[in-house]
């Protein structure tokens, strides 16, 4: 896991709201594991660690007493940071352990010279989801589209140093307001089911929420709404399109077998490619699981059997 600053334009400005959290924190260290810790590699301007006495080369052993000899363990220290926080680094330096503090500093948010972007809670269940809005300039009666992204647990945040972002400000360069909600407990989002544990029945009525919070834009066209869904979204927008009436449903790469035959060929491409293993590894893991999809896609038995 790296922790990298965003590639584009960002303001730092206040996200104070009464009765709310605070945004999440900037990290700002990239690193990788040795046998003592996270040895750090490169620490970022304006960033929490950039407040720290840290340098490079220094092996951090815990983050707010917690230990951190892996990147997993080091990720989930800082992962729920947010501005203001105590972060307590204990680190190694030329064989010597020193501790320093500080509190950690709030993410930046984006600034775009061709769009206005803006920052929203999204009501979801008992908690709020984070919403981010990007729309032409000074603009309103706009057309507007829901982004439904893929399987994964990615925020939101980092759309605009991926495909989704291409995607997305091309659509606000041609006009569109382009609404983005956080999945359950990502980025921003509180008291929310964590991602890793969210079911489909989740992912659905979360994406809803979002649909919903699109509608009562002040700056859309009511009458032109259309939901995108890439990937597994292709499958959620769908189910989002039934409860409401869109002008338009778009969907890319999603799947349309049976989910017992795409995930055996999905294992077979993203396997070598996405976790480095070899085709005869590949092979010996598709027709061990391929035992596991059977019983419990054909002969209907549940997760605990």
């Amino acid at each position: 896991m790296k922790y990298l600053l965003p590639a584009i334009i960002l303001l730092c400005n206040s996200m104070e709201v009464p009765g709310q959290p605070p945004r999440k924190a900037i990290i700002g260290m990239q690193g990788k594991a040795n046998a003592q810790g996270i040895v750090v590699d490169s620490i970022f301007p304006n960033s929490s660690f950039a407040t720290l006495p840290v340098k490079k080369g220094d092996v951090i052993i815990t983050v707010n007493g917690q230990p951190t000899t892996t990147m997993e363990q080091y990720g989930a220290a800082v992962m729920m940071l947010r501005a203001g926080d105590e972060l307590n680094v204990k680190f190694i330096r030329n064989g010597k352990t020193i501790n320093a503090g500080t509190k950690a500093i709030m993410r930046p948010m984006e600034k775009l010279d061709f769009a206005d972007t803006q920052y929203d809670w999204v009501k979801f269940r008992g908690g709020y989801l984070r919403a981010i809005t990007r729309k032409p300039k000074g603009k309103t009666n706009l057309p507007a589209i829901l982004l439904v992204p893929g399987y994964g647990c990615g925020s939101i945040e980092n759309y605009a140093m991926s495909y989704n972002g291409k995607l997305l400000f091309e659509w606000v360069k041609a006009g569109y307001a382009v609404i983005t909600v956080e999945k359950s407990g990502m980025g921003d989002s509180y008291d929310c089911v964590p991602c890793s544990e969210a079911d489909l029945v989740n992912e659905i009525e979360s994406f809803d929420a979002g649909y919903q919070y699109m509608e009562q834009l002040p700056f859309v066209d009511k009458k032109q709404l259309f939901i995108w869904g890439h990937s597994m979204g292709g499958v959620v927008a769908p189910e989002i399109a039934k409860r409401h009436d869109p002008k338009g449903v778009m969907v890319f790469a999603c799947t349309f077998r049976p989910w017992s035959e795409f995930l055996l060929e999905m294992h077979r491409v993203q396997k070598p490619l996405l976790e480095n293993l070899t085709y005869q590894q590949t092979e010996d893991f598709v027709r061990g699981i391929q035992k596991v999809y059977y019983e419990f896609f054909v002969l209907k038995k549940s997760p605990e059997q």
